[in-house]
């Protein structure tokens, strides 16, 4: 159940950044509902994984992030070819 939430956690943060490029992890959570914890985890694996960087230098303690579209759409595709072979 736990890493269901956590891919929760995640799908929901991601979705977010792709909607809202340069989200601080603030609005993240203010506008998806993760807790803090959860979206600090979130936004440490999507980074991780190539599917969000940090936009931009930090602006006093924020930091804000965009979505790698390139990253994105390539594992998308992938997703798709995989499961409609």
């Amino acid at each position: 159940m736990q890493q269901a939430l956590a891919g929760a956690a995640r799908a929901s943060v991601l979705r977010h950044v792709v909607h809202h490029p340069r989200s601080s992890h603030t609005e993240i959570v203010a506008s998806t509902g993760v807790s803090r914890g959860s979206a600090t985890t979130a936004l440490r694996d999507l980074e991780q994984l190539g599917y969000l960087v940090v936009d931009g230098p930090r602006e006093g303690r924020v930091v804000r992030y965009r979505a790698v579209d390139d990253q994105l759409a390539a594992d998308l595709a992938a997703l798709s070819d995989w499961l409609l072979a």
